[in-house]
């Protein structure tokens, strides 16, 4: 495990400033069941506009 992550890191290796994109396993498997209903939501919304 990396010292950072426990807390106890004297450095850091962050070079500049940002947003935090770790991606971690929970985020990765809700990702993918999100892409698996990406065409059905596609369809439903071409319908809505079609109305």
């Amino acid at each position: 495990m990396l010292e950072r992550r426990k807390g106890s890191a004297i450095s850091c290796d962050v070079a500049e400033v940002g947003l935090n994109y770790r991606m971690y396993e929970m985020r990765a498997d809700i990702g993918l069941v999100e892409l698996y209903k990406l065409p059905v939501g596609n369809l439903r919304r071409g319908d809505l506009i079609k109305c």
